[in-house]
C-alpha cells in the first residue's frame, strides 16, 4: 500500500488499471487547463461526452479529483 503524502492524495496509479488512449489525451488536455467545451470542440466531441471520459478515468484511477486523476495519469 502507497502512503499518502502530505497534500493527502496517493501519486501512484493504482496496479493494472489502463486508461484509454481518449481517456488519456481528454485528462493531458484537461490538465493544460482546457475546460469541457474547449475539450469537446478540439476532439469532436460534446461537453457530456467529454465529461463522461473524464469521470471514468477519474473512477478507474481511484482519483478523489480531476487534478488527482491528471496526476495520476501520468505517474
Amino acid at each position: 500500500m502507497i502512503a499518502r503524502t502530505r497534500d493527502g492524495y496517493h501519486h501512484a496509479r493504482p496496479a493494472g488499471v489502463v486508461l484509454t488512449e481518449n481517456e488519456r489525451r481528454i485528462l493531458h488536455a484537461y490538465g493544460q487547463g482546457m475546460n469541457r467545451r474547449q475539450i469537446g470542440a478540439c476532439f469532436g466531441l460534446s461537453e457530456r461526452t467529454v465529461g463522461r471520459y473524464l469521470t471514468v478515468a477519474k473512477e478507474k484511477l481511484g482519483a478523489e479529483t480531476l487534478v488527482h486523476a491528471v496526476v495520476l495519469s501520468f505517474a
